[in-house]
C-alpha cells in the first residue's frame, strides 16, 4: 500500500518547557488512542462521556476478500466463532435467532438471505403438516405413534437448525462488512513534537520551546 505521511504540527507557544508539559498532560485525558496490528481505536472523552468511538478489530483480514462479494462467496472465509461485536454492525445475531425461533427462516430474511429463508420456511411447513397429520391420526385411531415421534423430531431439528444458521449468517455478514470497512480505512499515529523555535526568543536570548503533536496518516 502506498503510504502518504502528512505531518501536522499544532504549535503551542509556551513561556517555559515545564509549563508546556503541564498543558499537554492536562489535555491528555481528552484524547486517547490505542494502536493495534490492524486498526486503531480512537475515543474522544468530554465531560467523562465518550462522544466518538471507532471500532477495534484485532482479527486479520482473510486473503481473497474484496468489496461487492456475495454471501456464498465470502462465507467460506469466516468462522462465526471468531466474531467480535462492533458498534457499526448492521445485523443483530440475537435478533436473527429470536426471529427464527418464532418463524423459521425469518432471521435469514432479516439478514437479506432470502434463499435460505425460503428453504427453512418450506421445510418447517412440511414438517408441521406431517406432525399435525400424525397427531390427528394418533388421536383418532390410536395408531402411528412412531411416526408422530419421528415428525416431532424432524420439526424440532428444523427449528433448531434455523435458529443456529440465522445467528451464524448474521455474524459472518457482520465480519465481512467489518473487513470491507477496514480495507477502505486509513491508519494514523500520534506522537509528541518538541522543538526549539529560532524565531521566538526569551528575554535572556534563548530560544522558546514549541510543543505539539505530530500526526501521520497512512492509506
Amino acid at each position: 500500500m502506498k503510504a502518504i505521511r502528512i505531518v501536522i504540527v499544532m504549535t503551542i507557544l509556551c513561556v517555559s518547557l515545564p509549563l508546556a508539559s503541564q498543558n499537554i498532560l492536562a489535555d491528555s485525558s481528552d484524547f486517547t488512542a490505542t494502536d493495534t496490528d490492524t486498526l486503531m481505536s480512537v475515543s474522544i472523552v468530554k465531560d467523562n462521556e465518550a462522544v466518538y468511538v471507532m471500532e477495534k478489530i484485532s482479527r486479520q483480514i482473510p486473503v481473497g476478500i474484496s468489496t461487492g462479494m456475495k454471501y456464498s462467496q465470502y462465507s467460506k472465509f469466516y468462522n462465526a466463532k471468531d466474531y467480535t461485536p462492533s458498534l457499526f454492525d448492521r445485523y443483530s445475531p440475537s435478533g436473527a435467532g429470536i426471529a427464527s425461533f418464532f418463524v423459521p427462516g425469518l432471521g435469514h430474511a432479516l439478514c437479506g438471505e432470502w434463499g435460505q429463508a425460503a428453504l427453512y420456511f418450506v421445510c418447517n411447513c412440511i414438517c408441521s403438516f406431517c406432525w399435525g397429520y400424525t397427531l390427528g391420526t394418533v388421536a383418532a385411531y390410536g395408531e402411528g405413534a412412531g411416526w408422530l415421534v419421528l415428525s416431532s423430531a424432524c420439526l424440532l431439528t428444523v427449528d433448531i437448525a434455523a435458529i443456529v444458521s440465522s445467528i451464524q449468517v448474521a455474524k459472518v455478514k457482520n465480519m465481512y462488512e467489518q473487513d470491507v470497512r477496514r480495507l477502505s480505512a486509513c491508519d494514523f499515529r500520534l506522537s509528541p513534537y518538541i522543538a526549539m523555535d529560532p524565531c521566538m526568543k526569551t528575554v535572556s536570548g534563548t530560544n522558546t520551546p514549541v510543543v505539539g503533536l505530530s500526526l501521520a496518516l497512512e492509506f
